[in-house]
């Protein structure tokens, strides 16, 4: 057979697959369709002292929760081929529960995912001593969440927190940062690359120390800054981002 005769055979071949793939896809049934993701997994209580949890793809929410055990589910959609691949792991040992969610495998091609989400319910008479959240990319929310120490860090996400009060521990590359609490009670650090930078309090405490750095953005502070070390220290450093600390 000759040479041209080869490359008409194998671009016949081709679109073929082309075709078919085609079709298969417009009847929801290709390997590069997208299928719904849900993986749930109820965790106890029982002797829980910390709450770390991690995601390398799609947003984290942190919520409170009716009942007696902590709800862990993820969902979202991803391609067809790959929906084995996506992995939820919810373990505890020792009184610390760590959960992560992540791709197994390599570098894929054509894996599309969109709206993927890992949410985290924990009862609401249920307090711990440190909650720590990770992602890569993706948004983490933090909503109404009893903790004696708040640890968050995302490279390409913005951080959102709306909790009674604790002491904070915040880092993010790129992304703004948001803590709305009740009160300062504790010392808050809070560190991004470029992102702005807001800590708003709904009383304000009697006594306070602050370190308030920007290089490129605007400070505005609405709560009394004390040079001494009468009251909790709050640390906000960004290199291009306004720093917010109000009263509100």
């Amino acid at each position: 057979m000759s040479v041209r005769k080869l490359f008409i055979l194998a671009g016949s071949l081709i679109g073929i697959a082309i075709i078919g793939n085609v079709i298969l896809f417009s009847m929801g049934q290709s390997p590069f369709n997208l299928v719904e993701l849900n993986q749930k997994q109820s965790v106890s209580t029982d002797g829980l002292r910390e709450v770390k949890v991690e995601s390398h793809i799609g947003e984290i929410e942190v919520i409170p929760a009716d009942g007696n055990e902590i709800q862990v589910q993820m969902n979202g959609k991803a391609t067809r081929k790959w929906e084995k691949d996506y992995e939820l792991t919810a373990v505890k040992n020792n009184g610390v529960l760590t959960v992560e969610f992540k791709e197994k495998g390599g570098l894929r091609v054509f894996d599309l995912y969109s709206k993927i989400k890992l949410s985290v319910a924990i009862p609401a008479n249920t307090g711990v001593e440190l909650l720590e959240v990770k992602t890569d990319t993706d948004p983490i929310r933090v909503h109404n969440i009893r903790s004696g120490q708040f640890a968050f860090s995302s490279d390409t996400g913005s951080i959102d927190a709306d909790v009674p009060s604790g002491q904070f521990d915040v880092k993010s590359d790129t992304g703004n940062v948001t803590l709305r609490l009740k009160e300062i009670a504790g010392p808050i650090t809070v560190v991004t690359d470029t992102g702005h930078i807001t800590v708003q309090t709904s009383t304000a405490p009697a006594s306070l120390s602050t370190n308030l750095q920007t290089d490129s953005g605007v400070k505005k502070v609405t709560l009394p800054e004390s040079a001494g070390s009468a009251g909790p220290l709050v640390e906000l450093r960004s290199d291009s981002g306004d720093v917010s600390l109000l009263n509100e």
